[in-house]
């Protein structure tokens, strides 16, 4: 079997009845996504967190990890920051063409990664989500729709689609953006703006035919809170049938900041 991404599981799950893939922020590795994998696990019991590193290593000048420890995680680490593609606006174009020929690989990675989970458990494609936050809320999706049948849902956090790729499956996805969120909402760059603002992603989604749900949180900004970990979790629990029952008392998944 050809080698896996570099991943994370969150704790051992002796069977598992569902998989969610939970992709991290630029700048951030798997450990980000702990919090809220705790949270999902608590509200979906039986449910195995895997939780993949992004393949890039990033580099940050010293200013850099100054600003971002600053204004985001004053516990910031650069050598373990990552991304799943490279950051740089006048690189998308390429990225553009990556995706309509289906050649970014990293997207098929995570899907073998989902697959080999969904297998070595006895699965079906319904019992696999993914949960994505800012860049990897766009790699959950492009996963999602690569996808021959559809997965159980998609949540894409503070992300973005670029549109582009051909759609093969066309699952339920939540989009979750605050109305502080001054990375996707930053108007300053033509070329940003195009690729990144909500409304462009959402045009691009629905003009797919993939029923989305739309979630704008008030004083949100470019990040996760106890509140939108909430709506994620009980969204993925509407997708995957969890009976009320099946769920455990819910613990609130303290802030985790992400780093744009």
């Amino acid at each position: 079997m050809a080698e896996l991404i570099e991943h994370k599981i969150l704790k051992d799950v002796e069977q598992p009845r569902r998989v969610v893939i939970m992709l991290h922020g630029i700048g951030q590795h798997s450990g980000y996504m702990e919090e809220a994998g705790r949270a999902f696990s608590e509200k979906m019991p039986g449910t195995l967190v895997v939780m993949p590193e992004a393949p890039i290593k990033m580099k940050y000048s010293a200013e850099k990890v100054a600003r971002v420890r600053e204004k985001y995680d004053p516990d910031f680490d650069p050598t373990r920051a990552r991304s799943w593609f490279r950051t740089e606006t006048y690189k998308w174009p390429g990225l553009s063409l990556k995706l309509v020929f289906n050649s970014l690989t990293v997207v098929n990675q995570v899907n073998k990664l989902a697959d080999h989970y969904r297998d070595k458990y006895g699965l079906e494609d319904k019992d696999i989500a993914f949960f994505g936050m800012s860049q990897g809320g766009a790699i959950a999706l492009y996963a999602a729709i690569a996808r021959v049948k559809a997965c159980a849902a998609v949540v894409c956090h503070s992300g973005m689609f670029f549109g582009f790729a051909r759609t093969k499956s066309k699952p339920d996805v939540l989009m979750i953006t605050g109305e502080n969120d001054d990375y996707l909402c930053d108007n300053k760059s033509w070329m940003k703006s195009f690729f990144v603002a909500p409304e462009n992603s959402l045009r691009r989604l629905k003009r797919r035919g993939i029923a989305v749900t739309e979630t704008w949180l008030p004083d949100l900004g470019h990040e996760m809170t106890d509140e939108s970990i909430a709506k994620a979790a009980d969204f993925m629990c509407s997708a995957f049938r969890v009976p009320a029952n099946d769920s455990q008392q819910q613990k609130p998944a303290p802030k985790t900041l992400a780093m744009a």
